[in-house]
């Protein structure tokens, strides 16, 4: 367990980082505030997953061994704002400025320590002097403390009847001290609590895909990203997350990490989506994984224009993004070969049957082996629809059904649609994916 002040201090001495698969900071303003309340009433918020190790990298020279948070990330971002400590794993200084401005959470003490208000910053707020930043707060003295509370005592005493000012006037001023002091006490003293991990590097994929926090679990394949920036150090920054963003920009295809590392992951001569089964040897030698990641980039590439050509023009489309990890492993063993339309049939069909829609390691396994085992495309397109148990032609009843609540025949009606170049009748160009705001209803027969 570590308390508040010490995490912070902790951060600015670069005892922690954060993996670069992690580095976006997504919580809301009120996700923030709910957060100091929460330290505030000394409810548990969580545990804070590290990893300690030789091969942990340091945040900078001269700094301590680092902690790395696996998970926990948001936690400790926002305890970074609520002090307004830079924390080393945001680099950017500007936009550090415009998060402080938009997360400013603000505490209104009154005399009844029960009765403390939190709520983000608004031009009403920052008006009124019973209302200040929690950021102020945890950088004041104890000198600055009290004249902040001589501030908000003097707003108080102004309702009272002018006989009884005077009187209440230092009463009020140290009690509502005190609870400015309890306050600040109350959060620099809230103990987190930390997991930690020692283990060898083969050892943490398995140790943290068994680990749950507040419900969601961490991913073996997330934490494969992890690895790989360890042992392949600017590979992350310098190669991968950019070629992420340049599929986004460009088809886009806005794809969890993890999935694009499943994707590696089975085009390599194992043929599985389970990390453990490639074994660490591939993922830390920097020429194999060079040839099989220039391999994905080429078939990955193809499995894209594909979706586009026939109307899938965000990954939003998708009822499972798995679906393309079999793709991608046609591309990549059969290449021209491949035929386009035979591929998108199957597609739909495996859409349809929901193989994938669990994500499953087994079943992508399955088919990857069944891929790798075919001579031909032919084969290995009926050998993969063998697996399905949807029938090869949609009936007419199917179309005439309420597809609002069925995901994939909204989907199916969205490629008719597209592949007949229907035109919107308001503005007559050709319909097209917007994003998931557009609404279904505006289809007509």
């Amino acid at each position: 367990m570590a308390r508040v002040k010490e995490i912070i201090r902790n951060i600015q001495l670069g005892a922690y980082n954060i993996p670069e698969f992690q580095r976006s900071f997504v919580w809301t303003p009120q996700q923030v505030r709910d957060l100091v309340e929460s330290l505030w009433k000394q409810y548990p918020i969580g545990v804070i997953i590290e990893w300690r190790g030789e091969n942990v990298p340091r945040s900078g020279e001269g700094s301590l061994i680092t902690s790395w948070i696996i998970d926990g990330q948001q936690r400790l971002t926002s305890l970074c704002i609520l002090y307004g400590v830079k924390p080393p794993w945001w680099d950017d200084d500007e936009s550090w400025g415009k998060t402080l401005r938009k997360y400013n959470i603000m505490v209104r003490v009154n005399y009844d320590l029960n009765d403390l208000e939190f709520a983000v910053s608004n031009p009403v707020r920052e008006k009124e002097v019973e209302w200040f930043s929690v950021r102020q707060l945890l950088s004041s003295s104890d000198d600055e403390l009290s004249d902040l509370a001589g501030k908000i005592a003097d707003e108080y005493v102004k309702k009272l009847p002018e006989a009884l000012r005077e009187e209440m006037y230092e009463k009020t001023r140290d009690k509502i001290r005190d609870n400015l002091r309890d306050l600040q006490k109350r959060i620099e003293e809230y103990e987190l609590i930390f997991l930690t991990s020692t283990h060898e590097v083969d050892d943490v994929v398995e140790i943290f895909t068994r680990i749950n926090t507040t419900g969601t679990k961490v991913k073996e394949a997330d934490i494969m990203v992890a690895l790989l920036s360890i042992k392949n150090r600017g590979w992350i920054k310098e190669e991968f997350l950019p070629y992420i963003s340049n599929i986004q920009e460009e088809f886009g295809f806005d794809l969890d990490p993890g999935i694009i590392i499943k994707m590696l992951a089975s085009i390599t001569p194992k043929r599985s989506t389970r990390m453990r089964e490639i074994g660490e040897k591939f993922w830390t030698e920097e020429l194999e994984l060079s040839r099989y990641w220039k391999r994905l980039k080429g078939s990955f590439t193809l499995v894209c224009k594909l979706m586009n050509d026939y109307g899938v023009l965000s990954s939003e489309l998708l009822v499972s993004k798995y679906v393309l990890i079999p793709l991608v492993a046609l591309y990549d063993k059969f290449k021209e070969d491949v035929n386009p339309k035979k591929a998108l049939y199957w597609f739909i069909l495996a859409t349809w049957d929901g193989r994938y829609s669990g994500a499953s390691d087994t079943i992508l396994g399955q088919d990857l082996k069944a891929i790798d085992k075919s001579s031909t495309f032919e084969d290995a397109i009926s050998e993969l629809r063998s697996k399905l148990e949807v029938p090869e032609k949609i009936d007419e009843s199917d179309v005439l059904k309420d597809y609002r609540r069925d995901r994939f025949m909204r989907f199916l009606l969205y490629l008719a649609i597209f592949n007949n170049g229907a035109l919107d009748w308001r503005q007559k160009v050709r319909i097209g994916y917007v994003s998931s705001d557009t609404p279904f209803s505006d289809f007509r027969p």
